[in-house]
């Protein structure tokens, strides 16, 4: 890591401004997911009022350098103009590395939006992940929509021989634990990992008010754990380059661990929540028609962006904003039982008070190898 990296990271880890965005490009989508915890805006069609790339421009003159930007949805591939939006954050925001979630239901949508991304943003480094939650019909089921495996793993497949020609593009995958998913979770991962030429496999628990409420109940921990085990042997074959690559891989695979914690306090002491929380400072949510979002989970606005001319700093900065936040990184009861994986690596990674326990689980993830070996 050179001088400038250092600072640059520094300058992530230590500032007091977010440089970790999950903008919601667009609330339409194509399919309808049992653990949603996006289906009210879903449903609620305010699609037709995504914000303008006029808007995001203006927008983004008060968001400082962003390391990462989550470019989601619903379904952001739906929305046509994401070189667009991307080539506005990487002019405005000198941004490093775009994430972009997606269901895969639109191989060839999918496939020429990427390809134009990755040929357009050279310097830019692509994280498409598709969601495989299951096998066949379970999938499909659990989706909401008839063939959604088949075209998602064509998807899958078609985006690692994309990754032949273009450097700068990883590919993951990304399942989700939760009851319908719990039972043949290790089967779903085996087949990723046997099938396809992934960068990273990644795991996520339900959260929020999904729309099927069963999806969180009767969660066997016990799988989790073998779950959470397997993805962390698999590792990661990209982004070794990037200067923080086992820091962040590390930070990640430990969340994982304290969400089976924070689960299993919850269970039996319901006003636990199990890691500190900087709304805001460690990320920044952007809903799509403007409102800035206390987080994903809370249905919480600060203001909207439209309603104060675009100042993304002047809502920050108001007196309720910063008493919220304040109180959500205080510990406030509405985040008790949060197993929002996003927040809390960022919560890990931005607080050097949480290095001690992140050193002793990687010192015993070593240990464990070096006796398995």
């Amino acid at each position: 890591m050179n001088i400038g990296q250092l600072v640059s990271w520094s300058k992530i880890l230590f500032s007091s401004q977010s440089r970790y965005l999950l903008f919601h490009v667009t609330s339409m989508c194509n399919a309808r997911c049992k653990h949603c915890f996006y289906w009210e805006s879903i449903e609620s069609k305010n699609y037709t009022d995504n914000l303008t790339l006029d808007e995001i421009e203006m927008f983004s003159s008060y968001l400082p350098q962003q390391e990462i930007i989550n470019l989601c949805g619903a379904e952001a591939f739906l929305r046509h103009d994401l070189a667009d939006i991307t080539e506005i954050f990487s002019r405005k925001n000198k941004v490093n590395i775009i994430a972009i979630p997606s269901n895969g239901i639109l191989t060839d949508q999918i496939l020429k939006k990427a390809q134009s991304l990755l040929s357009r943003f050279p310097h830019i480094a692509f994280r498409m992940t598709i969601s495989i939650d299951a096998l066949g019909d379970v999938h499909d089921q659990f989706r909401g929509v008839q063939g959604c495996f088949e075209k998602a793993t064509r998807t899958l497949a078609q985006l690692c021989e994309l990754k032949k020609h273009y450097k700068n593009l990883l590919v993951l995958t990304n399942t989700t634990f939760s009851a319908s998913t719990q039972n043949s979770i290790l089967e779903t991962l085996s087949y990723l990992v046997d099938n396809f030429d992934l960068d990273t496999i990644s795991m996520t628990m339900v959260r929020g008010d999904p729309k099927d409420p069963s999806q969180r109940r009767s969660l066997d921990l016990k799988k989790y754990r073998e779950a959470v085990q397997y993805v962390t042997r698999y590792g990661r074959k990209g982004f070794k380059a990037h200067p923080l690559a086992d820091f962040i891989w590390n930070a990640t695979c430990y969340t994982r661990e304290r969400v089976a914690q924070i689960v299993e306090k919850t269970l039996t002491h319901p006003s636990t929540r199990g890691f500190t929380c900087s709304p805001t400072e460690d990320f920044l949510v952007i809903e799509n028609n403007g409102d800035i979002k206390l987080c994903e989970i809370i249905d919480k606005s600060l203001g909207n962006l439209r309603k104060f001319n675009y100042r993304l700093d002047q809502i920050l900065e108001l007196p309720e904003t910063r008493k919220l936040v304040e109180h959500v990184k205080s510990g406030a009861d509405m985040c008790n039982g949060c197993t929002w994986e996003c927040a809390m690596r960022s919560s890990i990674i931005s607080s050097p008070m949480e290095y001690p326990k992140l050193g002793a689980y990687v010192a015993k993830q070593t240990f464990s190898k070096y006796l398995a070996a």
